[in-house]
């Protein structure tokens, strides 16, 4: 039997095996053809070929050397979506290589390239890359100056889930820092702004694992459950992926939460939902899932004091945790121990426990302290020569300014003096002729007075009593030379009753005799002679008396009134009229 069964088995692993072999030999087949037939393509189909060179040598070293070749096959073609995209994944490259020299050098022009033509998913890609590779050197000061630009950029162009992303890229420069809490606050942002379910999902994952570094089981639990929900959705979304090594790691989390608020039975059917969805590939992969189990079981024998059980998984997680160099969980480990002989009352195998603690937590504090001060150091000198080329710049832009300013403002001062000089003498021009409209109407005005009275003088008695006695032109005639007479205007309390009266007529006999003869009313009537007045004094007095004095000697109440008035019939303020008036004696 066991024969027919080892039969079996080898000739199942022969079939593998050729099968294997076989898939192998078609895949150096499609590489081979379409090597061959690659110098006879042109256009989008050499770079299609080329692309399905990658395609089908990926996870190959060989990869690379097709990913350079689409490049400059892209640049030769001017393929701009092309070349960026190659850029970006040649830089992936060197970045999963740990070739940091060729990821700066292609990753800096592939950002520059991918910014310059608004391929902002390949940039922001890129970014992250550069911020990782800076956290995996040791240099958080400068990933998160990094990450802040980046999110900064992101925010400018309006691209939320970059902005979501690289906000989860800050909160994990923080993870690694140890300052839990500020990570917490920019994870808590990041799924705030995105809808993307797995950002979601492993924000919430951290923030998980934060809360159990910080001892706060209540929010290991509430976000283990709000990871489950974006999970569900996220698998609702897409039932084709597979999403079991994230829920391994809910129960897990709750295991831990359960265990650490007292509740075992909770903990322990976590615990168990955990074992039921962990397949143990995963472990080959990353030895970290079946650690977790040791690290589920330890927590939950340590909370309910069962220390034998609890030592039979604390003693491979140990190992795991001094392997892997995760310090904060190595020390809580040993924490743990630590207690453990404490509890027993081995207090002095205890007290070197917590020594031994104490000491090596020292010694990480003061080699972190070394290697921020370095990094510090290292950013105040790049700093210092940055803001040195800054200050130069700036200074060369600010004589280019002045330059500028003062040219402008030279160019600005003759063009305002030149424009001064034209408006006053247009303004000149302009009075001179409404002075001599001026003029005219006042040579009409007598002419048209001095005919009036010759007409006056042909006319008998007889016919001015038959003709024109008690008419409107009489009274009107009646009351100009009572009121140019006497200079009634000039009383600044000239009322039309009182005028009335002293003519001999009604008060609306007056107002239709001015209407008919002059198209205005009394007031404006006596505001017009006024003004008359004020120009034969501003021409006979107009060197002795001031404005307001010709204003007020006018009948005027106010300088305002006089002004308006002045420049609404005349076209022209009285000094400029006054001005005028002297450069034409």
């Amino acid at each position: 039997m066991n024969k027919y069964i080892t039969l079996i088995f080898s000739l199942l692993i022969l079939i593998i095996n050729t099968n294997l072999t076989a898939l192998e030999k078609s895949t150096a087949q499609q590489i081979d053809s379409i090597v061959s037939i690659l110098p006879q393509l042109e256009g989008r189909d050499k770079l299609n070929a080329i692309i399905d060179l990658i395609t089908l040598n990926n996870g190959l070293p060989s990869q690379k050397q097709y990913w350079k070749m689409l490049l400059n096959e892209a640049r030769n073609q001017k393929h701009t979506v092309a070349e960026g995209y190659a850029l970006a994944n040649l830089a992936g490259i060197y970045y999963s290589q740990f070739d940091t020299d060729s990821l700066f050098i292609v990753g800096e022009e592939a950002i520059r390239f991918t910014r310059q033509h608004k391929m902002y998913d390949e940039l922001f890609y890129l970014q992250q890359q550069f911020i990782r590779r800076y956290q995996r050197q040791g240099q958080s000061f400068i990933a998160l100056n990094k990450a802040e630009e980046a999110y900064r950029e992101a925010k400018e162009l309006n691209e939320k889930e970059p902005m979501a992303r690289m906000l989860a890229t800050i909160a994990n420069i923080y993870n690694s820092m140890e300052q839990y809490s500020e990570a917490e606050r920019y994870y808590l942002e990041s799924i705030e702004l995105t809808t993307d379910l797995m950002i979601i999902t492993a924000n919430y994952e951290y923030m998980s694992f934060n809360s159990r570094l910080m001892n706060r089981p209540e929010d290991v639990l509430r976000y283990a459950d709000s990871m489950q929900v974006s999970l569900d959705r996220y698998t609702k979304h897409c039932p084709e992926c597979n999403m079991q090594i994230h829920y391994f790691t809910v129960e897990y989390l709750r295991s831990v939460a359960y265990s650490l608020l007292k509740q075992p039975e909770q903990a322990l059917q976590s615990i168990r939902k955990a074992e039921a969805i962990y397949d143990p590939q995963w472990s080959q992969a990353n030895i970290w899932y079946s650690a977790q189990i040791d690290d589920m079981y330890a927590t939950y024998y340590f909370e309910t004091k069962n220390y034998d059980k609890m030592m039979q998984h604390i003693i491979p997680l140990l190992d795991y945790y001094e392997k892997t160099k995760w310090e904060y969980s190595l020390q809580l480990i040993k924490r743990r121990i630590a207690q453990l002989h404490f509890e027993k009352g081995d207090y002095k195998t205890a007290a070197s426990k917590y020594k031994e603690i104490l000491e090596r937590k020292d010694s990480v504090n003061q080699e972190k302290f070394y290697v921020q001060i370095n990094e510090l150091r290292t950013i105040y000198e790049l700093d210092k020569a940055q803001l040195e080329s800054e200050r130069q710049q700036a200074a060369n832009q600010r004589l280019q300014i002045i330059i500028f300013g003062m040219t402008v403002v030279c160019i600005s001062l003759l063009a305002i003096v030149l424009l001064v000089v034209w408006n006053r003498r247009r303004i000149l021009e302009k009075n001179k002729r409404l002075y001599k409209k001026i003029k005219e109407q006042d040579r009409l005005e007598e002419e048209l007075e001095k005919e009036r009275k010759k007409n006056r003088n042909l006319q008998t008695n007889e016919q001015i009593d038959k003709e024109i006695k008690n008419t409107d032109e009489e009274l009107f005639q009646k009351l100009n030379e009572l009121i140019k007479e006497h200079q009634l205007f000039k009383n600044k309390e000239i009322k039309r009753e009182e005028v009335s009266k002293k003519i001999g007529i009604s008060d609306r006999s007056l107002h239709d005799c001015i209407k008919n003869n002059t198209g205005v009313a009394f007031s404006e009537y006596i505001n017009q002679l006024r003004l008359s007045f004020s120009r034969q004094l501003i021409q006979t007095k107009g060197d002795k008396l001031t404005i307001e004095a010709i204003a007020k000697e006018s009948g005027f109440n106010s300088r305002t009134t006089f002004y308006r008035l002045f420049s609404e019939k005349y076209g022209m303020a009285p000094e400029e009229f006054r001005r005028i008036v002297k450069n034409m004696m």
